[in-house]
């Protein structure tokens, strides 16, 4: 062949580079696919520009590079916790002790007062809780909490909130967290589902407890965000 067609992918547009430059008077056309360019030293590209210019290939001009946005401490985030997995601490044993202090040494941490009964994955609520001292509590880091949790069988179930033992407010609630005329936070749970709980201005670590107001009310699992990431209902 007098004249033909040669082209070449990554790596094996250099070899039909090197020929363009080399022959050509040769070549009638040469396409490239994501070129790996000059890495290996072997091609100059300006002969690579003249002989495709020679041909009556107007060489692309490169689009510039665009900055790298940049970058933002989005916070730390704690692992998803089971509610069940390891066996909740019990605090009505005296003989469990918990610090006070909250802070990495008790991350994850799973605790319960009251009635609870293991059923599978769950965590259920075995007794009436009409004054709210029945809950289950874990100790988490992170800029927004959520919480899987299930109604009490067919019933629309509320699951009041606390952080660090006091009631949500405007500045650290979840958009699914409502308030009653007393001022306490509580989730309404009609379905097993996700809901989010907690959205904090920091990443600083928090106990979250929950005490639902029906017994069978289950608790599955936690899971946290950092404040970079957006809520999508």
């Amino acid at each position: 062949l007098d004249k033909f067609h040669i082209g070449g992918n990554s790596n094996g547009a250099i070899t039909a580079m090197s020929y363009v430059a080399a022959h050509p008077e040769r070549i009638l056309s040469i396409p490239i696919i994501a070129t790996a360019g000059n890495m290996l030293g072997l091609v100059d590209p300006e002969e690579i520009r003249k002989a495709a210019e020679d041909l009556g290939y107007k060489m692309p001009t490169a689009e510039p590079v665009a900055a790298d946005p940049p970058t933002e401490d989005c916070g730390a985030v704690s692992p998803e916790r089971s509610a069940v997995a390891g066996n909740p601490l019990d605090l009505d044993n005296e003989d469990t002790v918990t610090s006070n202090i909250l802070a990495s040494g008790r991350e994850g941490e799973m605790a319960k007062h009251g009635t609870w009964t293991i059923d599978g994955q769950r965590l259920l609520l075995a007794e009436t809780n009409p004054d709210f001292e029945s809950f289950a509590r874990v100790v988490y880091r992170g800029a927004q909490g959520f919480a899987l949790l299930g109604p009490a069988g067919s019933k629309r179930t509320k699951f009041f909130l606390r952080q660090d033992d006091l009631w949500l407010h405007a500045g650290n609630a979840g958009p699914d967290v409502q308030f009653d005329d007393d001022g306490r936070s509580f989730v309404i749970v009609d379905q097993p589902g996700l809901y989010q709980l907690t959205q904090n201005p920091n990443d600083n670590f928090h106990s979250l407890s929950l005490a639902p107001n029906k017994p069978g009310a289950a608790v599955y699992s936690f899971v946290y965000a950092d404040k970079c990431l957006p809520f999508v209902p």
